[in-house]
């Protein structure tokens, strides 16, 4: 169910950028979608063992050349850390030091492209593409109808209505305590879900003049609550502990949002205006029941 915290529905690269040409896009496509994993020159491909063409995967160049702000803090930052990532409604963007660049990508020529710069809070942690996200209506191509929300690591808030006016924002801020922020995940009815290091998350949900409402998500408060201790342990579902790493999360677009932590998966029933807390279901102890089934298994076939 869960990509791995660098390989979510959302493509995500991070690593450092050399001076060189930058043109269309290397891209590897597994059964048809496409994800970004490098950049060439449009006259000679270089390829990573690790997206050479095999029988399940296509690699070929796409998109046209990157816009010139991106082309710009690519070249410009060849010291930093760069992460950007790719939405699945064609928009990407780039963080870079303590700004983002977001552009939409797929459109004919670099000349009408909308790319935008925003500017993030201020911050003492490195900024992450993991804690900006956009949520769209009605039609994904244009900058009106994107609104774009960033944070930083000590829940510092950003909020644009509309990417077109990059300049009008709003500013908020989430209490973690002593946890930092690792996730900003768009969700239902253009609200947000923050998520911290801890397993804590908050529901973000901006009004129609850019204000902010915040409401923690309750864990154990779902359909399965109530059931006993005993019950619950024979299906692997118990309350997650406080202590839990968060590891990524997932939002699967039919009102369902997940979590993975070090020690269990919970999932959240969401609608416009309320979360449902409905399932925590402990991995490590149903694998140690599984393994101890598996050596006794062992033990009797032997003896």
């Amino acid at each position: 169910m869960f990509p791995s915290p660098r390989a979510q529905a959302v493509a995500t690269a991070r690593r450092p950028v050399g001076r060189r040409s930058l043109g269309p896009a290397a891209t590897c496509s597994p059964s048809g979608r496409r994800v970004t994993v490098g950049r060439t020159t449009p006259s000679r491909l270089v390829l990573h063992p690790c997206v050479i063409e095999t029988a399940n995967y296509n690699v070929q160049l796409f998109g046209s050349t990157l816009p010139v702000k991106v082309m710009e803090a690519l070249t410009s930052n060849v010291d930093d850390s760069l992460m950007v990532k790719i939405h699945e409604l064609g928009w990407a963007w780039l963080v870079c030091g303590d700004r983002i660049i977001i552009w939409k990508i797929c459109q004919s020529s670099a000349k009408h492209m909308s790319c935008k710069e925003l500017q993030l809070p201020p911050s003492e942690f490195p900024w992450s593409a993991d804690l900006v996200d956009i949520s769209t209506t009605g039609d994904a191509a244009t900058t009106q109808s994107v609104s774009v929300m960033a944070a930083t690591c000590e829940g510092s808030i950003h909020y644009w209505p509309s990417l077109m006016h990059e300049d009008l924002y709003t500013e908020a801020y989430a209490d973690f305590g002593d946890s930092v922020c690792s996730f900003l995940t768009a969700v239902k009815a253009g609200s947000f879900i923050m998520s911290s290091s801890k397993n804590q998350h908050v529901r973000l949900m901006p009004d129609a003049t850019g204000k902010i409402y915040q409401r923690f998500l309750q864990q154990g408060q779902g359909m399965l609550s109530g059931i006993g201790r005993r019950v619950s342990t024979l299906f692997g579902i118990l309350s997650p502990t406080v202590e839990s790493s968060l590891l990524s999360v997932l939002w699967d677009k039919a009102d369902c949002f997940y979590t993975l932590t070090n020690n269990n998966i919970n999932k959240w029933d969401l609608d416009d205006n309320s979360e449902y807390h409905v399932l925590s279901w402990d991995m490590n102890r149903v694998l140690k029941g599984d393994i101890s089934d598996a050596i006794w298994v062992s033990i009797e076939t032997q003896n």
